[in-house]
């Protein structure tokens, strides 16, 4: 298992709408693929922990940054 955790800056204009589509979309995915972690936004940045088997976390990592 691997922990990472990473730090985002959310884009301007980022309306709770596309934060509860964000959160709904990260849910369902890792709910289908186990991956288990915390998503946290303070207004401007998010905080997000995945914990999963190594290849899992990176792919998912990958398609999070890509």
């Amino acid at each position: 298992m691997i922990r990472l955790i990473y730090f985002s800056t959310a884009r301007l204009g980022l309306g709770s709408a596309d934060l509860e589509d964000i959160l709904s979309r990260a849910v369902a995915h890792n709910l289908a693929h186990g991956v288990t972690g915390v998503l946290l936004f303070n207004g401007r940045n998010f905080l997000q922990v995945l914990e999963d088997p190594r290849q899992l976390v990176e792919q998912l990592y990958e398609r999070i940054t890509g």
